[in-house]
């Protein structure tokens, strides 16, 4: 993965572990569970699964390592192998260059969605985003993130957030989970000011997919 890259993201879960390190200096569980947000399957034939499992429906089963796809596009596939992407912004402080994709469902089970962005690198996709509003649609998207992720590092009362240094321009978020995984890290913010939702997965320790494949 880019350098320039990994060091954002690195910054971005020291301040993470701060929060965490705080409230419950806990270490995260990895857990068996099934998949109920990437909801669009690749072009490309997946993987038989099981009769008893089809059924789960149009959602993509995945392993207690973590997803490797994001709404059907594998971790770090080429920007141009993926159809339907419309460049939004280039994002400093990430360091990525954001696009959203024509057509996109947004919806998350019954909850609805303001926006799904992708995040690319280099050219190639690092990260989903799934963004909503409503406090009470942050309990909904925990509820199914625990489900399927099983127990992450959760940070709801504030009181951690209040303990952080203020920097201008910057909100803390003041409900929090994260769940790190081999495939995939995850993580939920709640921003009380303006009721924004942000879940941010980002791809981990995959092989790049063939080349050949479009999304």
């Amino acid at each position: 993965m880019n350098t320039k890259y990994q060091r954002a993201r690195s910054i971005k879960y020291l301040l993470i572990l701060m929060v965490g390190f705080i409230v419950c200096l806990g270490s995260v569980l990895e857990c068996s569970y099934d998949s109920s947000y990437m909801d669009e399957q690749p072009v490309h034939k997946p993987a038989s699964v099981p009769s008893s499992k089809k059924k789960v429906s149009q959602r993509q089963v995945m392993t207690n390592e973590g997803p490797a796809t994001f709404r059907g596009i594998p971790w770090f596939a080429k920007k141009e192998n993926i159809r339907g992407l419309h460049f939004i912004k280039h994002d400093e402080d990430e360091m990525v260059n954001i696009y959203v994709r024509r057509g996109e469902r947004l919806t998350l089970d019954n909850i609805k969605l303001t926006r799904v962005e992708y995040w690319f690198d280099d050219g190639r996709f690092q990260a989903g985003v799934i963004k909503a509003k409503g406090k009470k649609n942050y309990e909904e998207i925990k509820k199914i993130m625990l489900k399927e992720l099983g127990p992450g590092s959760c940070e709801d009362s504030g009181e951690s957030a209040s303990k952080l240094p203020r920097i201008p321009g910057h909100e803390w978020p003041s409900r929090m989970c994260s769940w790190e995984l081999r495939r995939a890290n995850v993580l939920l913010y709640y921003y009380k000011s303006n009721g924004s939702i942000e879940l941010t997965i980002m791809g981990e320790g995959v092989k790049y997919p063939d080349d050949r494949l479009t999304y």
